[in-house]
């Protein structure tokens, strides 16, 4: 009998699925699943009066990230660059990149503000500007550069 062999990932959140990747996406999975420690920060978490981080915005950043992933790994078969997914300022949460060509920042905020995304190249181009997380146009966003 042959092992199945496993063409998908799967994250859960409190026993529920949130998103499943192909298993090519398996370092993006990867980052996901580190980043729920988020979600353990409670308010005051750094001294200095911070929010705590909402279930929601760490599910509007995963689900974010993950489609837009498959949306690359769909239409051009490439592999995204596996971003850092850290905790923000005032409950919101970044994306970030970084590598010797250039630097992208994308940060999804607590609540239902529009998400804001700001890459440089280190010194000929500067892009910036604001989406929908739930709802933007992909070709908008700066992709290419960020595939590996």
């Amino acid at each position: 009998m042959t092992p199945d062999i496993q063409s998908e990932i799967s994250i859960h959140l409190d026993g529920q699925p949130v998103v499943t990747l192909p298993v090519e996406l398996k370092e993006l999975a990867s980052a996901i699943e580190q980043s729920k420690y988020i979600l353990n920060l409670g308010d005051n978490f750094d001294d200095m009066k911070s929010p705590g981080y909402d279930r929601e915005t760490w599910l509007r950043a995963t689900r974010f990230i993950s489609g837009y992933a498959q949306w690359l790994f769909d239409v051009f078969n490439k592999k995204i660059e596996t971003p850092k997914i850290y905790h923000a300022p005032e409950g919101g949460i970044d994306l970030y990149w970084e590598n010797k060509r250039f630097n992208l920042l994308i940060n999804i905020p607590a609540g239902h503000a529009p998400a804001t995304f700001y890459g440089d190249d280190y010194g000929v181009q500067v892009t910036e500007g604001k989406f929908d997380p739930a709802n933007f146009q992909q070709a908008l966003l700066p992709d290419l550069s960020i595939i590996s």
